[in-house]
């Protein structure tokens, strides 16, 4: 036989559901609200919040007992003593040869002991045992400084795109076997630079600077034609009176005036011997020029206590 419950009548209202809870050999109903339902949704993310703010706090106060740790630590470890007095606590420590020093005075006084300029060495070899986060971060740097550098490298060399009368004037100095190099965009000497190619003509009109290694005196020559001889481009220098009394020494000597012409790209202090009753261009001839050539002229006779200075390339 079934036993059916009947309800009399349907729930007083829609807020209110009838739970059947069954325990042992008791039958209760329990009537739980809607609302209340509601209210203790609204509070779970309150409680949520609250247990993040307790967990932020909790690694917070972890955190500051560990520093207070690691400064107590270090407050406790006795440093090491000043290598340069031997008397106070280092308070400082090179970075090129890692020496403790206490002092401004002791860290000066280590340069000029050790002939120590106090810059990391970049190559310093640094056992596995050694090292360090530190010396990581270092490595990182010095990697992102060469990648800084390749980078400006290839920006000049967009930079460094010739104009059409440079390029033109560079190809016709190939055709005559001198080879002219161009200096970067914003160089002093770049900017002074008149040597032009006339397409009409079918010359270089080159610009020349004239140093006179007796007095140490410097002067130029504007635009003058290649094939002329290397002796009358001088003498019309000699004929230009806001120099020419400068120049009474060279004049009188003019006969036996020698002619160097400084070889480029080399660090020793090489030069070329010119002839006077040559051209420009012939003395030129298989040489490097650097935007435009510099003559240094003296006399035969002062060569000789100049000599020691000046190497002499025999072609």
């Amino acid at each position: 036989m079934e036993l059916v419950k009947e309800y009399e009548s349907p729930p007083s209202s829609p807020s209110q559901i009838v739970l059947p809870l069954n325990q042992s050999n008791e039958k209760e109903e329990q009537i739980i609200s809607l609302d209340s339902l509601l209210d203790a949704s609204k509070q779970s993310p309150s409680l949520e919040k609250k247990k993040k703010k307790r967990g932020e706090n909790e690694i917070q106060s972890f955190q500051l007992k560990a520093f207070n740790k690691t400064v107590e630590n270090t407050k406790k470890t006795k440093r090491k003593p000043c290598q340069v007095c031997k008397s106070l606590e280092s308070k400082y420590c090179c970075p090129s040869c890692e020496c403790r020093t206490c002092s401004l005075e002791c860290t000066k006084k280590h340069k000029i002991d050790a002939d120590c300029d106090g810059i990391r060495k970049i190559n310093q070899y640094i056992p596995l045992k050694q090292f360090k986060d530190n010396n990581i971060v270092d490595d990182f740097n010095f990697l992102e400084n060469i990648q800084r550098t390749v980078d400006v490298a290839q920006k000049s060399n967009r930079q460094q795109q010739l104009s059409f009368k440079l390029k033109a004037l560079q190809n016709q100095a190939k055709r005559r076997k001198i080879k002219i190099d161009f200096m970067p965009l914003g160089m002093s000497k770049r900017k002074s630079n008149t040597t032009i190619y006339s397409s009409v003509q079918q010359k270089i009109f080159w610009k020349l600077d004239w140093i006179f290694l007796k007095d140490n005196l410097k002067t130029t020559s504007e635009r003058m034609d290649g094939s002329l001889k290397l002796k009358d481009i001088l003498e019309s220098r000699f004929e230009d009176i806001t120099i020419r009394h400068h120049l009474r020494y060279y004049i009188k000597h003019k006969e036996g005036l020698m002619f160097l012409l400084q070889k480029e790209f080399t660090s020793e202090n090489e030069y070329y011997k010119m002839d006077p009753h040559l051209s420009l261009e012939e003395n030129l001839r298989n040489k490097d020029i650097i935007e435009y050539p510099t003559i240094f002229v003296t006399c035969t006779e002062d060569f000789s206590s100049l000599s020691s200075a000046y190497k002499i390339l025999i072609e």
